[in-house]
């Protein structure tokens, strides 16, 4: 062999190795955590279902700033309200860029909420959001939503077995109709349907263990599609999301030229599109993060709220009595009820306790090295806001495995007396810094109206299915918190409500 090529092997041998040397081991100044394994970091004892359940053991374990190393990349788990306000709102310059999945950024080609938080688009796009959830556009959106609200207690009361789809009816048409100005009056075989077969893919595609490693490794990104089943699944993906937007992205911009608008919030985006500074691409694919954003976690959080009630009959009765006390039987709920009823506010908070919809946050990723306390976050570290083990603390909440709405009623935040409660804040669950949710108040009007319609019209209770359970293994794996197909029983409390619900869904306007 000439003496050149053994020199360059042993040339780039050296450097390999010399790559390798760390790689996998946590460099100095990063927040404790468990041993690493060389090369590999913590990829072995990373949990593939249910992380936070983990991320709070070593929690207990490390405290309320721990790091992981998968491969070379940096995890940071907050795991304290404290270090959340420290390094997420505080810092929120510095640590509200996004972790984007390669697989995503392949289907999704322009998907906002993902976008680097300096980037034009995404300030674009959250100005727009922001200027459509201001409050005088969410009270202009209230008949729409009110009827929806109707209907879905219409639909319970001809078919109560079928909540489950129901609720995701409900939530898919309130967001459609606010972003296309298109609403969805039934599930099988509609465009709500569609949705949620579309978000499935979207989820499979997201779930890191499911996938090969693309982002550690961008060679394999270039396998032969026979090879690599997350292409095929991406292509399906792509398929169904352009089946379910298409047509309504072009309702919409027919609407502006033809100056017959319906009010919804994407023509104000188009219509405003030059101002933006945002290509048509772009416009389509802020609709499909408004419905996405507004649509599933608003479903699994009223799913897991009915099965609350299933499960927990003495809570359930405490909610209708105190509605009862303030309505009575002949009046259907209205939004302002809500700040009447202390006990049903109290469940509510204690839900998103109890049962997170995104227990692990949105990662957010660092743009430039972060100090907090004696530790630094590098440069492109991803951090994950560990919600459960915060609202599963034992230092923080008595009995935290128990459904207690009770304890909201004791104290601001549900905590103990004593507890530290340094940046807790009621709407952590929403997210933290610059990637705060700009739709939380929308979501939990919408919440709260159907909570204290639901509880209003129908008693519930467990039917022969045996798929009533608030266990975690009832619940889906995946980043959001969300509960398996279930059927239970849904009752009329009685006729005069049931006659009640048909004249006020018969007088709706028709959307």
């Amino acid at each position: 062999m000439p003496s050149a090529l053994v020199g360059i092997l042993v040339a780039t041998t050296v450097f390999i190795a010399f790559r390798l040397r760390n790689y996998g081991r946590r460099e100095q100044g990063l927040p404790p955590g468990p041993t690493t394994t060389p090369i590999l970091g913590n990829v072995l004892q990373f949990p593939r279902e249910f992380p936070f359940l983990q991320f709070s053991q070593w929690a207990a374990e490390y405290g309320e700033i721990y790091s992981l190393k998968v491969l070379d990349q940096t995890m940071v788990i907050l795991s304290s309200a404290r270090a959340i306000k420290d390094v997420l709102d505080k810092n929120g310059l510095s640590t509200s860029d996004r972790f984007m999945p390669y697989t995503i950024l392949h289907t999704e080609g322009i998907y906002q909420i993902f976008d680097n938080a300096s980037t034009h688009r995404w300030r674009a796009m959250r100005k727009a959001t922001h200027t459509l959830l201001a409050p005088d556009a969410l009270r202009s959106y209230w008949v729409v939503q009110q009827t929806e609200y109707l209907r879905l207690l219409h639909d319970v009361l001809e078919s109560p077995k079928d909540i489950y789809t129901h609720v995701k009816r409900t939530t898919a048409s309130v967001m459609a109709t606010l972003v296309y100005g298109k609403s969805i009056p039934r599930f099988a075989g509609t465009k709500a349907e569609l949705f949620f077969e579309g978000t499935k893919c979207i989820s499979e595609l997201a779930a890191p263990f499911d996938q090969p490693p693309l982002d550690f490794f961008p060679i394999l990104r270039h396998v032969p599609e026979r090879y690599a089943p997350w292409k095929s699944l991406s292509k399906k993906a792509k398929q169904i999301r352009n089946a379910f937007d298409e047509d309504l992205f072009l309702q919409c911009e027919e609407a502006v030229r033809s100056g017959k608008r319906t009010g919804c919030s994407l023509e104000s985006v188009i219509e405003s599109q030059t101002e933006l500074g945002l290509s048509r691409d772009e416009v389509r694919a802020m609709g499909r993060v408004l419905l996405d954003a507004g649509t599933e976690t608003s479903a699994s959080f009223l799913h897991s709220f009915v099965m609350a009630m299933v499960c927990y009959p003495e809570i359930q009765l405490k909610a209708q009595a105190e509605i009862d006390q303030v309505l009575g039987s002949d009046q259907l709920p209205v939004l302002e009820d809500y700040s009447n009823l202390p006990y049903l506010n109290a469940l509510i908070k204690e839900l998103h306790r109890f049962r997170p919809i995104i227990p692990s946050g949105l990662p957010h990723v660092a743009s430039r090295d972060t100090q907090y306390s004696s530790f630094v976050i590098p440069r492109g570290s991803i951090i994950f806001m560990n919600i459960w083990g915060i609202y599963h603390d034992p230092e923080l909440f008595d009995d935290p495995e128990s459904f207690i709405p009770e304890r909201y009623l004791l104290s601001e935040f549900g905590t103990k007396p004593g507890a530290q409660t340094e940046g807790l804040r009621d709407n952590l669950h929403f997210g933290a810094g610059r990637r705060i949710c700009p739709g939380a108040e929308m979501a939990s009007r919408n919440i709260a109206m159907n909570a204290i319609n639901l509880l209003w019209a129908f008693n519930f209770s467990k039917d022969q299915s045996g798929t009533c359970s608030m266990r975690l293994e009832n619940y889906l794996p995946g980043l959001e918190f969300a509960l398996k197909p279930f059927t239970c029983n849904m009752e009329v409390r009685s006729e005069a409500r049931a006659s009640l619900i048909r004249r006020a869904y018969g007088a709706a306007p028709t959307l």
